[in-house]
């Protein structure tokens, strides 16, 4: 990943789930078409509107690899928030994300804070 200015809008993903709570990695082809559709051509993936906290890592990689999938060559910008409770998960989302060519990587800070 190369480091560069971000500029204009930038769509923070909601994670699309089946009715049994499962990811639907399936719809995320139409969202990338349906941003695209409305002018948006920049993505915030597994951010708190995608429910970072609440997903396996597992599933924020394959989340992660169908947005690449879904939106490479047609979305300017794809960037994966990797942030966790732990940092070796967070080591791992960050070396998976840039494996699979994300734009750009995001890390949030912890929720809470030892007192």
């Amino acid at each position: 990943m190369k480091w560069s200015k971000t500029n204009g809008l930038i769509a923070a993903t909601l994670t699309p789930f089946h009715q049994d709570g499962s990811v639907n990695l399936d719809i995320i082809g139409r969202y990338v078409d349906h941003l695209l559709s409305i002018g948006i051509t920049q993505v915030f993936v597994n951010g708190t509107a995608g429910e970072h906290a609440s997903l396996t890592v597992e599933e924020r990689e394959a989340i992660a690899e169908r947005w690449i999938k879904e939106g490479k060559g047609k979305l300017t910008r794809i960037i994966i928030q990797v942030g966790t409770l732990n940092l070796p998960d967070s080591q791992r989302l960050a070396a998976h994300a840039e494996a699979i060519g994300a734009d750009g990587i995001s890390v949030i800070t912890p929720c809470y804070y030892a007192t």
